[in-house]
């Protein structure tokens, strides 16, 4: 019995964050956007709608709509609305 303690003490120590939750918690705050929500912050920090968004990056309105449902967001769509959000920080900043 004294050895069985000794060999489950330890273990128990080292389970007992993920017991309590600690390791979801932490993961969940850490976690990266989805592109839907990429994409959906970026137009509301632009303060455009879905049809200024597409006219700005050349691309139709229920194109972006996809983009912010479920629909994968492509690299160069990334990097443009990236590419609008430093220029919309910069022109806030010289204000």
């Amino acid at each position: 019995m004294h050895t069985l303690a000794h060999g489950i003490v330890p273990l128990l120590c080292v389970m007992m964050p993920p017991l309590f939750g600690l390791g979801t918690r932490l993961r969940r705050s850490f976690r990266k956007k989805t592109d839907a929500e990429f994409v959906r912050d970026a137009r509301e920090k632009l303060g455009l709608t879905q049809a200024e968004l597409a006219d700005k990056l050349g691309i139709e309105r229920r194109t972006v709509m996809r983009y912010e449902g479920d629909t994968p967001l492509p690299l160069t769509t990334r990097y443009a609305l990236k590419h609008l959000l430093s220029r919309h920080k910069k022109r806030a900043a010289r204000r």
